[in-house]
């Protein structure tokens, strides 16, 4: 909720995993939010671009932008080093390059920051 108004219902994992909203993704957990724009999509995949990087193949939500400015919400814990991916990964799917200053151990999860 915020202000008084339902934004999302639904059990844990659906908020957590599908936010509907930034607001709800920024509530609920720590998340990064990048800037890109939205060059295609079909059903729940979109191919975005994020400045200065190139193209990504992310999850869209059922009533995500389908063309134009968009924000990317990446969870901490879903970033994996280039050798600790795990299998079934495409090659070549979302690899950024980028500098690693510090490794924090929250749990079962490793945060990369």
């Amino acid at each position: 909720m915020s202000g008084g108004v339902t934004l999302q219902v639904g059990n844990a994992n659906e908020i957590y995993e599908r936010p509907r909203n930034r607001y709800v993704a920024d509530f609920i957990g720590q998340t990064n939010f990048l800037d890109v724009t939205v060059r295609e999509a079909s059903g729940d995949t979109a191919v975005v671009e994020l400045p200065g990087v190139g193209n990504l193949r992310v999850r869209r939500p059922a009533d995500g932008p389908t063309s134009g400015p968009a924000a990317l919400a990446i969870r901490p814990e879903k970033i994996a080093l280039l050798q600790d991916l795990p299998a079934g990964v495409p090659a070549g799917w979302n690899q950024l390059t980028g500098r690693l200053d510090e490794i924090v151990y929250v749990g079962t999860f490793t945060h990369y920051l």
